[in-house]
């Protein structure tokens, strides 16, 4: 969730005088936090408390009231309020502050799930609740499939197709248009992500496209951490500027979501057949074959995640299954989309003889319910 903070600093300085320089400094004396920091860090607290978004917001917002850039005029009345109902707002903060959600979940459900959650309380008009889920959505499918650069860049293309729809790109914001939407900034953020080479490159984009800088650097910045991670230099000059209850949160957020995984054991928890032997097991029937299927995928994700980048073989099978049509990240069913390319070659081999595509799609998808 750091990067979310890091586009906040970076861009506050920009918000009501924008820049065109790319090479403006990342940090000066005009640098701070602002409401998306503190809206972020209140998002991470509450789930690592398992208090509530609505009261921990309200909590956190009420220590700092007055933000640099200031709250917007709903969101002010309601942190202010004795009975805070939610206002119908499709504003970018439910996506700015969501962030926490995508590194939280164990899966692309779960991420959609706490990020709708987490903007409920303010913004639960259908816009907002789109924007903070497919945030979060985006968040888990990057940090998970960052060693497959192609299958990060499909998943975000499915994604924001099926939130935004196919024109997508063609309603995108000028440059330096003061867009405060979700539906506005949200696509905005996926294509500077497509258009830049590194976690620094994506902040400098979204800062130098103009309008609401802070927040839309903010978003970027969440996707382009779990997408390159963050260099050293610039996580420590930016966490120089929170104050130590904040400091606290992220380290209390980190130690429990995002320290890196025993892969291993993450990728056991998808198998369904293979319980983990050192050696290949060797099985009759279909069981078996899947065992098989399963060890193999196991030992070529730990490879690939190794040398950080999909050999030949996992490219040609995650190339194969996607341009059978089936990258489909709406129905989120929790098993790895490399384990599904898998699954599928396996029966692709089984079944050559099908009459047609569709035909043999709809078997597809019915044999791997079956089976996962």
């Amino acid at each position: 969730m750091l990067g979310a903070i890091i586009g906040d600093i970076v861009g506050s300085p920009y918000e009501f005088a924008n820049t065109s320089n790319p090479r403006f400094p990342l940090f000066s004396e005009h640098s701070t936090f602002t409401d998306d920091t503190i809206c972020t860090i209140a998002v991470a607290d509450a789930i690592v408390c398992g208090t509530s978004f609505k009261d921990t917001l309200q909590e956190w917002c009420r220590r700092y009231p007055n933000p640099k850039g200031a709250y917007g005029g709903s969101f002010n009345a309601w942190l202010h309020s004795d009975n805070p109902q939610p206002y119908n707002s499709f504003g970018n903060g439910s996506a700015m502050r969501v962030s926490p959600c995508g590194w939280a979940a164990q899966s692309e459900a779960e991420a959609m799930r706490l990020g709708m959650a987490s903007a409920q309380p303010t913004h639960n008009h259908v816009e907002g609740l789109i924007g903070a889920a497919t945030v979060a959505r985006a968040i888990y499918l990057l940090r998970t499939l960052n060693h497959h650069p192609s299958a990060c860049e499909k998943a975000l293309a499915t994604l924001v197709v099926s939130s935004y729809g196919d024109e997508w790109a063609d309603n995108l914001p000028s440059h330096g248009a003061f867009n405060e939407t979700c539906q506005g900034c949200v696509p905005l953020a996926f294509h500077i992500l497509a258009q830049s080479s590194d976690f620094e490159d994506a902040i400098r984009r979204a800062v130098t496209w103009g309008g609401d800088s802070d927040t839309l650097a903010a978003i970027v910045g969440s996707l382009a951490e779990a997408r390159w991670g963050i260099p050293a230099e610039i996580r420590e000059k930016a966490l120089s500027y929170l104050p130590a209850e904040m400091l606290h949160v992220i380290s209390e957020f980190n130690n429990r979501y995002s320290k890196k995984p025993n892969l291993r054991n993450e990728l056991l928890a998808h198998c369904r057949y293979y319980k983990g032997e050192e050696e290949r097991p060797f099985l009759q029937g279909i069981p078996g074959y899947l065992v098989h299927r399963e060890y193999d995928w196991v030992k070529r994700e730990l490879e690939d995640a190794e040398a950080g980048s999909p050999s030949e073989y996992s490219s040609f099978i995650l190339s194969d299954y996607t341009s059978a049509g089936l990258l489909d990240f709406e129905k989120s069913d929790g098993v790895p989309i490399s384990l599904k390319a898998v699954l599928y070659g396996l029966l692709q081999h089984w079944n050559e003889g099908m009459a047609s595509k569709e035909e043999w799609v709809e078997f597809y998808h019915k044999w791997r319910s079956a089976q996962y």
